[in-house]
């Protein structure tokens, strides 16, 4: 596949985790979340664009419209996953946990309340009309770029 599908599918998706993070932070209370917040989640967006949609773009402009959309749903998985981490690893550092085990199992119960805290409709509308409109311009530069 054409790296210039790649970079744009990188870049883009950076721009969205960007403006996905901004509108997500007035959603918890001050202090939560962090000043680098935004560019933690596009440098993890560069890295899922590039691999996801950059690696699949090319097979038309229905599949780029699913595969936008699955790339992401996998930024946002991934994005609660790493925030959950961190969450976790702040709390194992104030001695919280028992175990380490019990540390793990915490990360999933952070996941699920950051989901129930962004799960509103701004973020998920963004989210996915971001993704399908990203995935049919990385299709079109792939398409240009051969």
């Amino acid at each position: 596949m054409p790296t210039a599908a790649k970079l744009v599918s990188a870049l883009m998706f950076a721009g969205l985790a960007l403006i996905v993070a901004t509108s997500i932070v007035p959603l918890y209370p001050p202090g939560v979340i962090g000043p680098n917040f935004g560019w933690w989640n596009a440098a993890l967006a560069v890295v899922i664009g590039w691999l996801v949609l950059g690696r699949q773009a090319g097979h038309g402009y229905v599949t780029a419209i699913g595969i936008g959309l699955t790339t992401s749903a996998a930024l946002a998985l991934w994005s609660l996953f790493l925030f959950s981490f961190a969450q976790m690893i702040d709390r194992s550092f104030q001695k919280v946990y028992d175990g380490p085990t019990e540390a793990l199992v915490d990360v999933f119960r952070y996941m699920w309340e950051n989901l129930q805290a962004v799960a509103v409709q701004e973020v998920l509308l963004t989210l996915a009309i971001g993704g399908a409109v990203i995935g049919v311009v990385v299709e079109y530069v792939s398409h240009r770029a051969r």
